[in-house]
């Protein structure tokens, strides 16, 4: 079993702190979501997620070499944001990792953000909410009013999370938005980040995420292809609902 590890730069003490995770999946939308908002509130890394089964890329931001995979924090969000799709095989391990970390930190939830591929060609990407649990989704739904997958499948860590917090009683869920899944999708990002506003009542402006569109698609290309190369192994079967 591959060993994943949470370093901590600086421990920072948090009072039942909120748990956002976006890893790469259908159109990165959980990617996109998840930098842009720490980027947006000015949130401070203090750790990051490493592991040798990890893709050996180091990303360099303003001259210093940072881990793909980092820790965020701000009041009381922390964020997980990655720049590397999770090879399938150490799916499991990395969200054991963030669950018992979020447990240890006494995280009250953990919200995952991500897309879920598109059907057709509509304006407006439609919000999906699950749950890890039928009475989490039912708060979900009767507070936000939002559709819900009837069928199909969760890919990544998105889906494996919502089952280790099951297992482990840990509340969770998610927003998924509908995605171009071949290329990065910030409508699609820009949509689930409003849900996340709505629902845990912090103001983010999405504006300039949509605004910048065809730059964040270019300088995403190729966590695309790293992304895509992951979705069509035969353990990831396509997302439907």
């Amino acid at each position: 079993m591959a060993k994943v590890e949470i370093i901590e730069k600086e421990f920072v003490k948090i009072d039942e702190p909120i748990v956002i995770e976006g890893f790469p999946s259908v159109g990165l939308v959980g990617a996109i979501a998840t930098e842009y908002l720490s980027t947006k509130l000015g949130m401070k890394e203090i750790g990051y997620l490493t592991s040798d089964a990890i893709p050996p890329v180091t990303i360099v931001k303003d001259g210093v070499p940072k881990s793909p995979i980092r820790i965020y924090s701000k009041d009381n969000l922390i964020t997980f944001v990655s720049d590397t799709a999770v090879p399938p095989g150490l799916t499991h391990d990395v969200v054991r990792a963030i669950v018992g970390w979020a447990r240890e930190h006494k995280a009250k939830k953990i919200i995952s953000l991500g897309g879920i591929a598109k059907e057709g060609s509509g304006t407006k990407p439609t919000v999906y909410a699950v749950a890890s649990d039928a009475e989490t989704l039912k708060k979900l739904i009767d507070r936000g009013g939002y559709k819900t997958i009837k069928l199909g499948f969760l890919t990544g860590v998105f889906g494996i999370l919502m089952l280790e917090c099951l297992k482990e009683n840990f509340e969770s869920y998610g927003f998924l938005a509908d995605a171009h899944l071949d290329v990065p999708d910030p409508g699609a990002a820009a949509a689930v980040l409003e849900a996340l506003s709505k629902d845990i009542g912090i103001k983010i402006d999405t504006k300039s995420l949509t605004d910048t569109s065809a730059k964040i698609e270019k300088r995403l290309e190729q966590l695309m292809t790293q992304t895509k190369k992951s979705l069509k192994d035969p353990n990831y079967p396509p997302i439907y609902r």
